[in-house]
């Protein structure tokens, strides 16, 4: 009896694994048996349509059902290769569609699927050094530097340093030092700079080492692409790092012979570079304050032909006009107006350029502060709050993010100062409307600066916050225990918050004759 129950038991268990691996036949057939390609043509097309839709829901509907049949075709990929190409086309919806964390998952996919595809690092690279050239706190450099080694080491191993670059393009936000140029030189030029920024941050534990590596590769670029006048301009600074390096122990002998060397590299720039290139001479220019030891404004003076010159040859280069307003910032108030005709020459031929806005402002405002021209303080107002409409002041994702936020908080800093000073100290007599009117503004301009720093304990915040609460007992809306309060806290601080809050200090202290009794509360050390 027991032993029929097992046969029993035994015919059951066979029973089930028959059916058990007739099933996982089945779907076996099945899956191998599916087609990726039916998907991928749905994608295509579904690609095709929201590139031509005008209408943004569609486009938006479109994409998203291209991004859904990609990854059914990656899903039903038999081979890596097929995978990697599912892979780069979701990358490519992802850049259209401005996700660019997902831009960065599918590269980083591809590159575990395929170590030595090229396409992929270039387009993960590239992504990283814009962010680093244009994050003014130095983030990223370390992590382009780490990329472009690996990246050197592969492109060695599959014989891909000769690659034209333009080959490998994966995205099109400029970044000019990609144009024209093979893959080896160009990986060493990132990693070379990165290792020169990275030793001018103080960010390494040996600077002497990483700053003669940032010079060995940036050498080995001038010998591999010595047409190329901005190596130059690198190289030329990594050798001034070096020689401050040197100076900072007392050697100060090494540190003129260093920057002589750097002189002779820029000169080599320019005449590499000859009538296309206003960089280089821009580079030089620069430069020569440092090189000639000029230390007064009248020795700087004697530089203003050579500026002349250079916007007299290169009359369409923004960055000439540009390098011709800074110039005139240097030699002091006395050249304010020459220094506005500049940069407005530059705005006209970059129309788009926040930078320049932003300096266009700033002047107006100085101009308004030194002559009392109250036409000149609604202008620096009108050119700030247009730039806060230009493309480079918008919030975008991607590698130009923070600057682009960078950006929108100086416009918004430069704002939150002219209306609260004018709430302050106002330089005519308005209504209480119109005194209303430019707190509103100043509190606007307060609240974008809150949320970019994000943090109330942020010295920023807590400095426009406590100017705010000033403005606002100016009026006889606010707190002025709250205004004391914040300002106190921020003053006592100011020693380790560093030069940057030099300005906020000197203006804080002018508006004491305003407030007397905020006078009693603080000290100023």
């Amino acid at each position: 009896m027991a032993r029929k129950r097992l046969n029993k038991k035994v015919a059951l268990i066979g029973s089930l694994v028959f059916v058990f691996l007739a099933l996982a036949a089945i779907l076996l057939f099945l899956y191998w048996g599916r087609d990726p390609e039916p998907f991928i043509r749905d994608g295509d097309a579904a690609v095709k349509a929201a590139d031509e839709a005008i209408d943004e829901q569609i486009k938006e509907e479109e994409y998203k059902r291209a991004v859904r049949s990609y990854h059914k075709a990656r899903s039903l990929a038999k081979t890596d290769s097929r995978k990697v190409e599912m892979l780069f086309k979701l990358v490519d919806v992802y850049i259209k569609t401005n996700l660019w964390r997902n831009v960065h998952g599918g590269w980083n996919k591809i590159i575990q699927l395929e170590p030595k595809n090229a396409k992929a690092r270039f387009g993960r690279l590239k992504y990283f050094y814009i962010m680093a050239d244009n994050n003014p706190r130095g983030y990223y450099w370390t992590e382009v530097e780490s990329q472009a080694s690996e990246f050197i080491e592969v492109a060695e191993d599959a014989n891909l340093l000769a690659e034209d670059t333009a080959q490998l393009e994966s995205f099109g936000v400029q970044e000019t030092e990609a144009e024209g140029k093979r893959l080896g030189p160009y990986l060493y030029l990132l990693k070379g700079r990165a290792l020169l920024e990275i030793t001018r941050l103080g960010a390494v534990t040996d600077r002497d080492e990483s700053i003669a590596r940032a010079i060995d590769d940036l050498t080995k670029v001038q010998e591999l692409d010595p047409e190329d006048p901005q190596v130059y301009w690198y190289l030329a600074r990594a050798v001034i790092t070096k020689g401050e390096i040197l100076a900072s122990r007392g050697n100060f002998e090494e540190r003129d012979k260093t920057r002589e060397q750097a002189k002779e590299l820029l000169e080599q720039a320019v005449e590499l570079a000859g009538a296309d290139d206003a960089r280089a001479q821009i580079n030089l220019l620069t430069m020569k304050p440092v090189f000639a030891q000029m230390t007064s404004r009248e020795q700087l003076q004697s530089l203003e032909p050579e500026y002349l010159s250079l916007v007299e040859k290169f009359d369409s280069s923004a960055q000439a006009y540009s390098a011709l307003g800074r110039f005139y910032l240097q030699l002091g108030h006395k050249n304010l107006d020459k220094s506005i005709e500049a940069f407005e020459k530059a705005i006209e031929l970059d129309k788009e350029n926040v930078v320049y806005a932003l300096n266009i402002a700033d002047l107006h405002y100085r101009r308004f502060s030194t002559y009392g021209q109250n036409p000149e303080l609604y202008k620096a107002i009108e050119v700030a709050s247009k730039a806060l409409t230009l493309p480079d002041a918008q919030e975008i994702s991607g590698p130009r993010q923070m600057v682009n936020r960078n950006n929108r908080v100086l416009l918004y800093v430069f704002l939150a100062n002219c209306y609260i000073e004018q709430v302050l100290e106002p330089c005519e007599q308005r209504s209480e409307s119109e005194s209303q009117e430019w707190l509103t503004n100043a509190e606007q301009a307060v609240h974008e600066i809150e949320q970019f720093y994000g943090s109330g304990e942020e010295p920023q915040v807590v400095k426009w916050q406590g100017m705010l609460e000033l403005a606002r007992f100016q009026l006889g809306k606010g707190d002025r225990d709250t205004a004391i309060k914040k300002l106190y806290e921020l003053t006592s601080n100011l020693k380790h918050l560093g030069e940057e809050m030099r300005d906020f200090l000197m203006l804080l202290r002018s508006f004491l004759r305003i407030l007397p009794n905020l006078g009693r509360h603080m000290s100023f050390s």
